[in-house]
């Protein structure tokens, strides 16, 4: 600002005064002056030009209190006020040749011969003693501005100090060349174009953009053409990553961004514990404040769903296919195209798990709806029923929903059952149809079509003799081998009877009623024999994946209070007794009623009622016998 009736003369908070006006030390363009400011006033300078410095000549390119453009004498040359020295700006060449730049200034008069000039331009090329080089000028050793790049206050020597300083201010680095009236002491951190060196390592000593502060180059002289300064702070809101500044969004993949206004911004490893990062992160993410771990720095350890922790999950054993654990061999999630069951395993589905379906949204093994006993894709999609219901088809075979089983009626409507004489899997299903022209299919009263028969034979009275081909007779019914209930009576059908019972053996002349297996035996080789299983009955398995002869052990063999298991390259408990101490989702105990307590906590109970209502019942008689007597 030029008016003086419009300019401010005081700020407060974190902005600054400069040439009129109030600027934010943390914003564009105030942060390309001052790094910060306090109580109105810029307490931390910024140093030398940067690409943020150039947005601050849009306040005034020509002029500022420091460094005057224009031709006449003791002007700066256009576009050289390009030295920024505690906040303000420098000349670093005069307008004219004949001038030079003592402390920043152009002159003509050097009667002590301070500045060894540059003939064709308006500069200095080295600098007598109790001054130093700096970007075109010399600057006296403790002199005002000489104090804002090197600290030392007085010459060490007098005789011998042209070039010489012993430290150089916050912002600068000592430059590793020997010193002399024709080399810079100490060269700014952001000074991407620094000294070039040659009195014989050829080296060239920059700092790096947008650094704050930094210390010499670790590189040895002769090492390389180019010696970068070491940033240990960057400025103007840029973030430290190997040495570098860069924006925030450059935190990425193995680090993340951590905003300091003291220490400086920087981009932190994912595993530094120390500054805010995750122990054994290797790759993370973070978003506002949260940070989230992605990978861990070794394959046997992997991240918890939230992010937050690396915990030891090995691509074997109980966290085979893991994607996620939430604690040390704990899986809470699972690798692409496997589901977590009950009991935090990966497996490819959740088959061979009663009550349960697999769900593909959530990855997990869900559990069907109360009403089902078995479902598919969906909790309420019910494919088998608990005793006592039946399932009722809604999607052609797929599955539907489960209702009442048969009730027996004494009315003649269409579809109503006079007799419900057949029971499998403990529900009744129709044996007798009221309607005499109708027959029982799948358990249900039904019109016997005329076209494609079910039913070759009916008896005219509401049953059927024998049953056209794909269907089996069944208690005076029809029944599908595919389709429920038939399926828990029979696996293949031929010529209207069963031929092959749902455990495996031969129906004998249809009928499998006599042809059932051992308990433990799904499905046999022979009847009752515990050494014929082919395949095992839930709760069982066999220490193999094949359907040879063999016998099934109970689960809990294989693991101590497992309830359902299944052997696919090794034991595999699905499912386990909360009584034991064992973990996941749990089948029943059958001596706990639904309140939860066990029978035995019931018995006891019941006898503490018994023997409190027995003691207050004989403390009341002696009480009305004493009473009566007094």
């Amino acid at each position: 600002m030029t008016d003086a009736s419009t300019a401010c003369g005081m700020c407060s908070g974190g902005f600054f005064l400069f040439r009129g006006g109030c600027y934010d030390a943390r914003a564009a363009p105030g942060s390309g002056v001052c790094r910060e400011a306090r109580d109105g006033a810029c307490v931390r300078h910024a140093e030398e030009v940067t690409g943020q410095r150039k947005s601050m000549k849009a306040i005034d390119r020509q002029t500022s209190e420091t460094c005057i453009v224009g031709s006449g004498a003791g002007n700066c040359k256009a576009d050289m006020c390009n030295v920024w020295i505690g906040g303000k700006d420098y000349c670093s060449e005069c307008a004219t040749a004949e001038e030079l730049l003592i402390d920043g200034k152009c002159t003509n008069t050097d009667s002590s011969n301070i500045c060894t000039k540059d003939n064709s331009k308006g500069l200095c090329t080295s600098c007598a003693n109790g001054y130093f080089l700096h970007k075109g000028g010399c600057y006296k050793i403790g002199g005002t501005v000489g104090l804002l790049i090197c600290t030392d206050t007085t010459p060490s020597n007098p005789a011998d100090t042209a070039g010489k300083c012993t430290a150089c201010a916050t912002g600068y680095f000592k430059n590793p060349t020997t010193a002399g009236a024709a080399v810079p002491p100490c060269i700014a951190c952001n000074d991407t174009t620094g000294f070039a060196d040659s009195t014989g390592s050829s080296n060239t000593y920059k700092g790096v953009l947008n650094c704050e502060v930094c210390s010499p180059p670790t590189t040895p002289a002769g090492a390389r053409a180019d010696s970068v300064a070491v940033c240990t702070k960057c400025g103007n809101s840029k973030y430290l990553k190997d040495g570098t500044c860069v924006e925030s969004t450059e935190c990425k993949t193995t680090t993340f961004p951590k905003a300091d206004t003291s220490a400086g911004n920087k981009c932190v490893p994912c595993n530094d514990n120390t500054n805010g990062g995750i122990s054994d992160c290797k790759t993370c993410s973070k978003t506002d404040t949260t940070l989230k771990c992605l990978t861990c720095t070794t394959d046997t350890k992997k991240p918890n769903a939230d992010g937050t922790k690396c915990f030891a999950c090995p691509n074997s054993g109980t966290t085979a296919n893991c994607d996620r654990c939430s604690a040390d061999g704990v899986c809470e999630a699972c690798a692409s195209g496997k589901v977590l069951t009950p009991t935090l395993l990966c497996l490819d589905d959740c088959g061979g798990l009663p009550g349960y379906y697999t769900d593909t949204a959530s990855k997990r093994c869900a559990k069907c709806s109360e009403g089902c006993k078995e479902c598919t894709g969906a909790a309420t999609q019910c494919t088998a029923c608990p005793a006592g219901k039946r399932l009722a088809y809604t999607n052609s075979a797929d599955y539907g929903t489960c209702v009442e089983e048969c009730a027996a009626s004494t009315g003649s409507a269409s579809g109503s059952c006079r007799t419900c004489g057949a029971s499998i899997g403990g529900t009744k299903y129709c044996s007798g149809c009221s309607v005499g022209a109708e027959i029982p299919v799948n358990g249900v009263c039904q019109t016997n079509p005329s076209r494609a028969a079910i039913c070759a034979e009916p008896d005219n009275a509401g049953g059927c003799n024998k049953c056209a081909t794909g269907y089996f007779l069944l208690e005076k019914g029809c029944y599908e081998a595919a389709k429920q209930p038939g399926v828990q009576v029979c696996k293949t059908a031929d010529g209207g009877l069963c031929t092959t019972c749902a455990s495996g053996l031969a129906a004998s002349g249809g009928d499998c009623s006599a042809q059932t297996c051992h308990a433990s035996c799904r499905t046999c080789s022979a009847a009752s024999d515990a050494s014929k299983c082919r395949t095992c009955a839930d709760g069982y398995y066999k220490q193999s994946s094949d359907t040879t002869d063999g016998e099934c052990q109970r689960c809990s063999q294989g693991k101590e209070g497992c309830t359902l298991c299944k052997y696919s390259s090794g034991f595999i408990c699905l499912s386990t007794d909360p009584f034991s101490g064992g973990s996941g989702d749990n089948t029943a105990d059958p001596s706990v009623n639904k309140g939860g307590l066990s029978s035995g906590a019931i018995a006891g109970i019941s006898i503490a009622v018994i023997a409190v209502v027995g003691g207050l019942v004989s403390f009341l008689c002696w009480w009305f016998i004493c009473r009566g007597k007094a």
